[in-house]
């Protein structure tokens, strides 16, 4: 689209959050996978509004003994008038392995590995350097869009640390 201003730092550091133990991987992804549709960042189907795919990486590694890493890249977007709300989230699983563990009576298959996930955040507009050069551009850039830039800025940090927030309750809030 355009210029990218950031919220977070870019990927590949970006905001991290790590978990080694045992979770039920499928009902994470999932999770996440609603947050986002429910929240317009993607379809049911997992598709962005120009019918891209959100998820845009998918490697699985098998090792023996049945250990296996996954990493998972996804990117996706919301459009708010002129401006776009990205997010991007990268998943890494190492020595991923199933476990069956015994939960109130009931055997359940649960993932066991270290559980690494880092997202970043950025607001893209149509404006960028080119824009600035017309004297009037740049008056309507100072005295409109900077402030209404800034508003967007605001309110993506705020769905982005409510992804984080949200992600990070459910894996401490899982207990197996």
């Amino acid at each position: 689209m355009g210029y990218k201003h950031p919220i977070t730092p870019p990927l590949p550091s970006g905001v991290r959050l790590r978990w080694q133990g045992v979770i039920d991987f499928g009902e994470l992804y999932r999770f996440m996978k609603w947050w986002l549709q429910d929240n317009g960042y993607c379809d049911d189907d997992g598709f962005t509004e120009d019918s891209k795919c959100m998820e845009t990486k998918y490697v699985e590694r098998r090792f023996q003994g049945g250990t296996k890493n996954i990493e998972i890249d996804w990117k996706t977007y919301r459009d708010v008038g002129h401006f776009r709300h990205n997010i991007g989230v990268t998943i890494l699983i190492l020595g991923m392995r199933d476990e069956e563990t015994e939960l109130r009576g009931v055997k359940r298959k649960l993932d066991r590995g270290d559980f690494d996930i880092r997202m970043d955040a950025n607001v893209e507009t149509e404006f960028n350097e080119a824009f600035e050069k017309h004297w009037f551009s740049k008056f309507y850039y100072r005295f409109f869009m900077k402030g209404r830039l800034s508003m967007h800025k605001r309110n993506a940090y705020i769905n982005f640390y409510r992804f984080h927030n949200a992600i990070k309750d459910y894996i401490q809030n899982q207990r197996y």
